[in-house]
């Protein structure tokens, strides 16, 4: 894959029990390039090796990028709301909405959490519970969100949001109304408030 772009994401495709998984980063790529999809299937297949170089800045908002993402996770818990990082967590059942106790009103904030769908997947996604009945859940759902460094809102981001809000979607239910109502941003900061951009039904988390 030495053609790409040093700042493109690198590609997450991958060929599991003979089905090509696909991720939002994939959809992203090859919106941006359709010769960078012709190369991450070339890797999945493993006629071509991924390069191992990046970009040292790419590396350092990355790592910028989750150390925001920590801090956001903290000021959570600071408010008073119960977080799971599934990235420290060794019971996994937590992916599915509940804590390792059972808890029947469902975790407020997951980290971590990983969808999936079919040949689609989605990791590293934040979730929040929201008083929404589902078929799988009972009385709530989850919405997602994400943390971003950039100040404003980006193509890429609203696109990766709707990916993981249609396997939020399967999740809950399959139908319609099983669609998330919102899907939310947080941008840098120390105080965190909801505004409505106006866009659809999205929402825009912003720092004061």
């Amino acid at each position: 894959m030495t053609n790409a772009s040093p700042r493109a994401a690198q590609s997450t495709m991958k060929i599991s029990s003979q089905q090509l998984r696909l991720s939002a980063t994939d959809v992203s790529n090859h919106l941006a390039c359709h010769h960078l999809t012709k190369l991450g299937l070339s890797v999945a297949r493993g006629n071509l090796v991924a390069p191992e170089l990046r970009a040292p800045d790419l590396v350092m908002i990355q790592q910028l990028g989750l150390r925001f993402e920590s801090q956001y996770l903290e000021f959570l818990r600071k408010g008073g709301l119960e977080v799971v990082h599934l990235g420290e967590l060794k019971e996994r059942d937590a992916c599915c909405g509940r804590n390792p106790e059972g808890d029947a009103d469902g975790i407020s904030r997951i980290a971590q959490g990983a969808l999936s769908c079919g040949r689609w997947f989605g990791g590293r996604t934040l979730l929040r519970r929201v008083d929404k009945p589902s078929a799988r859940f009972g009385n709530w759902s989850y919405e997602a969100y994400d943390c971003k460094l950039a100040r404003e809102t980006k193509a890429a981001a609203i696109l990766q949001l709707s990916f993981y809000s249609e396997l939020l979607g399967e999740m809950h239910g399959g139908t319609v109304e099983s669609m998330p109502d919102n899907m939310w941003i947080v941008h840098p900061g120390t105080v965190f408030k909801g505004e409505n951009t106006g866009w659809l039904s999205m929402q825009l988390i912003t720092a004061t």
